[in-house]
């Protein structure tokens, strides 16, 4: 909870980040707290979306959360790859992020490829000095 002007909000805060690409889910291995490898499945847009709505459901709806990613998503699979990452840009709108930030990847095609990126998805991104809509990323 915070408070504005005296007020008293809440919400909840959904986190994803280093989707790097991967439209569909996959298998991966991961290491346990333990040590011991893990097969599991992992990434893909449809999969992370229903994850993220089913999340917001539960908080009382999109207006109760704010959804943040925290970049890499531009770099990945070789459809990405070869459309220097506009096959992301739509399975990542569906996913609704409210705000993200530019990921040591997004820079993979270069500065101007990434303003030309920025503007095609629907969200703010974070860089010095606070929020700004990502059309006057320099």
């Amino acid at each position: 909870a915070t408070c504005i002007h005296g007020k008293k909000y809440s919400f909840t805060l959904l986190y994803i980040g280093d989707n790097h690409a991967n439209l569909l889910e996959h298998d991966e291995i991961f290491l346990t707290a333990d040590g011991q490898v893990e097969y599991a499945t992992a990434g893909g847009y449809p999969r992370i979306k229903r994850a993220l709505d089913l999340l917001r459901r539960e908080a009382g709806g999109r207006s109760k959360t704010l959804t943040i990613d925290s970049g890499d998503i531009v770099q990945g699979g070789a459809v990405v790859q070869a459309t220097r990452g506009e096959a992301v840009v739509e399975p990542q709108n569906s996913l609704r992020v409210d705000a993200a930030i530019v990921g040591n990847w997004e820079v993979l095609y270069g500065p101007q490829r990434l303003q030309e990126l920025a503007t095609k998805f629907k969200f703010t991104t974070r860089r010095e000095g606070g929020f700004t809509p990502v059309k006057t990323i320099p």
